[in-house]
């Protein structure tokens, strides 16, 4: 069941990049919010499961709570550099969790 619910979200949120490229930084900010709210909804399904202790379901929301707050600094940044740089710690952030989130067995 586990090795499921991870795969299903690897392969959503690889697929998320692929779908469309996006116009824009807006459109990319976008995309990552979905991505943000795909990997919370599955720290949040893995606690409730029992398939992460509860301080590894707290760590993992913060940790989405840390990417989602790189992606508003993003939207709100005044210039393209700024937005990019946000945009790719929240990536970081996001891939740092699917790796640790692949490793649980």
């Amino acid at each position: 069941m586990f090795k499921s619910i991870v795969l299903a979200l690897t392969i959503f949120v690889s697929s998320c990049a692929y779908l469309t490229t996006p116009r824009d930084v807006q459109d990319s900010a976008a995309y990552a919010i979905g991505q943000v709210t795909a990997m919370r909804n599955t720290c949040t399904s893995l606690g409730e499961t029992q398939k992460l202790r509860v301080e590894d379901t707290i760590a993992c929301l913060e940790f989405t709570d840390e990417a989602r707050k790189w992606v508003e600094v993003a939207k709100n940044s005044p210039d393209l550099k700024s937005k990019e740089f946000a945009l790719e710690r929240a990536l970081e952030i996001l891939t740092f969790l699917e790796e640790v989130l692949k490793e649980i067995k």
